[in-house]
């Protein structure tokens, strides 16, 4: 029997043929109100692993120093979870982690931070973004309006924006977000009977992408405003303990707990492994966003270890040495900038956090140093990416919690020489 080389073709294409109706089909039947809004997702960065390319120094995305993870201490925690709570920590329910972790937070973490919280106003999230993405699902309907700073954190904009979020962005100054541009628009909108926005969102400390903080009278405005146009704030403090100088200032749900939710997260203290998080806000909200949760608790064998390891140490002396490490690296960043970077280039000096934001010269636009950045051997976030729409065509982030300061310093060098090279 002869057989043709078309013979073996025709069951591939047929097979293509059908693959493509599947796919056809399986678009018809998403939900029509879904939409897929531009921006970073968390997960490009949560959920990517960590490589080193020594070619590369890599000032983007604001990952904490693996070696301040307490790897002998934790592997300690584990087994002691196991040995004493094991059957139970595995199970449906948890074991003792499950209530002393949030009274872990609650009892330390709130009172080093003068943050008022009950016990029915706290709910335990993966991460900060969880805690957004619920407050999505219990407040929004397709076209209520979110507010941010300008610029702001991607990972908001991407998880408002999945819920149907109109968004607007106000801007920011070195004292923070302009609150009275804000009052302005809330003022006009008040006048003209149009709706208010359900959410603000604000970084008041060490904000992502600026390193900026809100200074305690913007703060004071911007509750003021709150309760007297009837939104609520969503306070994201993922980097508050991270301060290098400065006095600490209130949180803005310490200012305002009856308008605030505040997030925060243990991602940057102790791994991110863990995502681990928590929300604070008025009781009767949170009461529904507990329910709205909807795989249920957060993982019974993660809070045991957690809540083993974080009864085992000196939690205050921990977050010196955090600020004291980080202070040094934020300092070798800084200071090539001044010493050595063109004077027509403009950063922020943040107190606290990871990142300073960086303003380039009008002689080396953005697309251009983002094309030749791999070949220069630097990589960083442009500031588009922390804009809604377009945003800024001038700026960069830049973060300098990885490295140590040795290769902080190479990869500025890297960074001046790229942007020399495009001085005409």
């Amino acid at each position: 029997m002869n057989i043709s080389v078309n013979s073996f073709r025709q069951p591939s294409s047929i097979g293509d043929s059908v693959a493509r109706d599947l796919e056809f089909r399986i678009q018809n039947l998403f939900a029509e109100d879904v939409d897929f809004p531009s921006g970073i997702a968390a997960s490009e960065f949560t959920s990517r692993p960590v490589t080193y390319d020594e070619s590369i120094i890599d000032l983007g995305f604001g990952l904490p120093d693996p070696k301040l993870f307490h790897l002998d201490a934790l592997r300690r925690a584990s087994d002691e979870a196991i040995r004493t709570e094991g059957p139970r920590a595995l199970q449906y329910g948890g074991g003792a982690g499950m209530m002393r972790l949030p009274e872990w937070v609650r009892l330390v973490q709130t009172r080093r931070r003068n943050i008022p919280c009950n016990p029915g106003d706290l709910l335990l999230t993966h991460g900060s973004s969880q805690g957004m993405d619920l407050l999505g699902r219990l407040f929004l309907n397709p076209g209520d309006e979110v507010w941010f700073e300008r610029p702001t954190y991607f990972g908001a904009i991407k998880i408002f924006g999945l819920h149907g979020a109109k968004m607007r962005d106000f801007p920011m100054d070195e004292s923070g977000l302009v609150t009275d541009v804000v009052a302005s628009e809330l003022k006009k909108r008040q006048k003209a009977a149009l709706p208010m926005p359900k959410l603000l969102y604000v970084m008041p400390n060490y904000q992502n992408p600026t390193g900026r903080t809100m200074t305690l009278s913007r703060r004071t405005e911007l509750v003021n405003l709150a309760k007297t146009y009837r939104f609520a704030i969503v306070e994201d403090d993922a980097y508050g303990d991270l301060r290098f100088s400065g006095n600490p200032l209130p949180t803005l749900r310490q200012l305002c707990p009856s308008h605030v939710f505040y997030l925060s997260t243990l991602s940057k203290t102790v791994a991110p492994g863990f995502r681990m998080g928590w929300l604070i806000g008025p009781e009767e909200a949170v009461t529904k966003l507990r329910e709205l949760k909807a795989e249920g608790a957060n993982g019974g064998f993660v809070q045991e270890i957690l809540s083993v390891f974080l009864a085992s140490m000196d939690y205050d002396a921990h977050i010196s040495h955090l600020q004291n490490y980080y202070h040094r690296r934020r300092d070798a960043m800084v200071s090539f900038l001044e010493r050595d970077f063109p004077p027509e280039v403009g950063w922020t000096t943040p107190d606290g956090g990871f990142f300073v934001w960086l303003t380039l010269p009008s002689w080396a636009p953005l697309n251009k140093v983002m094309d030749l950045r791999r070949s220069a051997g630097v990589s960083f976030i442009p500031g588009t990416a922390f804009y809604l729409g377009e945003g800024s065509q001038n700026h960069v982030r830049l973060s300098f919690s990885l490295y140590p300061p040795e290769l902080i310093v190479e990869g500025m060098r890297r960074l001046r020489d790229l942007i020399e090279s495009l001085r005409p």
